[in-house]
């Protein structure tokens, strides 16, 4: 049975003005009226404009209906309005009729449920329906509201992984709510496989916006001992995003990880230690972190001790650490390492291997790189558009040396026109 809501939007009444023009017997259809800046209008206006079709003044009009603005309270011309504009694609309309929807579901002795003539379970699976709705059309607080009904089994059969699946949608587009409830859903293997490494990645990402729940479970995993929690929650009150900024417990959990052995734990606590940030200044407690970090691939431990072992002539060693992290893609050590086989530092010299390793760094956009390929390559005749290629490119980034060298590189072709 059609509700009395939907009167209309199924019947003839939802077609547009059939007018008759030109000929006779010759159809036209009429235009949609002109687009209204509907929030200004006043009730009588947003009225008749509502009751022409403008799609903006009907989601307006229901809006002000709902919540009493202006006008009387009517949470059932609301609905009405609000179905109006959701049936012709209104994606806020979709999502404002799920909204109350839902909330009618969990009143089942409300008097709109009898004036609409259904129980509080079809307007639990009419909410439903709205959300995917205004879902798939990209709506992300939707999206959530979607995940949150699958997966509490409100209205639809429970869907565990279909819910994961929308929440990941609406934790991509930085929606906290989504993010909180997918880290707990994956951390907990809550009706999915249990993934804890990705569960408290998004549950980091919720509590850095200040969840609740998120910081909660982040702070009793880190208390029952486990050291990825105990790294966060350190580096959320490092940088005071979701709880107090206090360097010292931040210290206190990077420790605490760092002696179970997790390298995040041991590079950030390093990293103070070396800078003498918070601490006492040590070097070599640092570099003794930096190698236990750096021997279980983490690509900054790795950077960081071959740089240490540079400064004090263990050239061959740091050569050895910046060949694991180019390996792993780091701009930087992919650069020093260009460096190195360029004036045989720690390795003898290869000038081809130099350049294999500044054109990789230089791809990532290593603004020294892009200068160094560039002097590698502008002291040959035929490869001198190239060198001016990668001068432009660190010269854009305001890399004095390549727009020096861009100057150099004119002068040499002007140079050599002359002769």
């Amino acid at each position: 049975m059609a509700h009395w809501w939907t009167k209309g939007l199924l019947g003839a009444a939802v077609l547009p003005m059939l007018m008759w023009a030109g000929q006779a017997g010759s159809p036209v259809w009429a235009a949609e009226p002109p687009p209204v800046k509907a929030a200004a209008l006043s009730v009588d206006e947003l009225r008749t404009q509502a009751r022409a079709g403008q799609v903006a003044a009907q989601v307006e009009w229901a809006s002000r209906l709902r919540a009493g603005q202006g006008v009387a309270k009517d949470e059932g011309e609301a609905l009405h309005w609000f179905t109006e504009a959701a049936m012709k694609g209104h994606v806020e309309a979709q999502f404002a009729l799920a909204q109350m929807f839902a909330e009618l579901g969990e009143a089942p002795q409300s008097s709109l449920l009898a004036r609409l003539g259904i129980s509080a379970s079809q307007s639990q699976r009419d909410a439903a329906g709205w959300f995917r709705r205004a879902a798939e059309q990209g709506h992300v607080q939707a999206q959530y509201e979607l995940g949150r009904v699958l997966a509490e089994g409100r209205g639809v059969l429970r869907d565990h992984q279909e819910a994961v699946d929308w929440y990941t949608s609406a934790a991509e587009q930085g929606w906290a709510d989504a993010q909180q409830a997918l880290g707990i859903m994956l951390f907990n293997g809550n009706g999915v496989a249990r993934n804890e490494q990705e569960g408290l990645r998004w549950l980091y990402s919720a509590a850095q916006q200040g969840q609740p729940l998120a910081i909660g479970a982040y702070r009793q995993a880190a208390e029952q001992g486990y050291p990825p929690a105990q790294y966060a929650l350190g580096q959320l009150h490092a940088q005071g995003k979701g709880v107090p900024k206090d360097d010292q417990v931040a210290l206190g959990w990077y420790r605490k990880a760092a002696e179970q052995g997790w390298p995040d734990a041991q590079y950030a606590l390093g990293r103070r230690l070396e800078a003498g940030d918070g601490v006492a200044k040590d070097e070599q407690a640092a570099a003794a972190l930096y190698f236990n970090a750096a021997r279980q691939d983490h690509v900054l431990a790795q950077l960081r001790l071959g740089w240490m072992l540079d400064q004090i002539g263990r050239d061959k060693e740091a050569a050895g650490w910046y060949l694991r992290a180019a390996n792993q893609g780091n701009a930087s050590a992919q650069y020093n390492l260009g460096v190195m086989f360029h004036s045989g530092e720690g390795v003898p010299v290869n000038l081809d291997q130099a350049e294999a390793w500044y054109r990789r760094a230089a791809e990532q956009g290593h603004a020294n790189a892009q200068n160094e390929l560039g002097r590698l390559l502008g002291g040959g005749f035929f490869r001198d558009d190239e060198a001016e290629y990668w001068f432009r490119k660190a010269a854009a980034q305001g890399h004095v040396q390549a727009q020096q060298n861009l100057e150099k590189l004119a002068q040499m072709k002007k140079a050599r026109v002359a002769r």
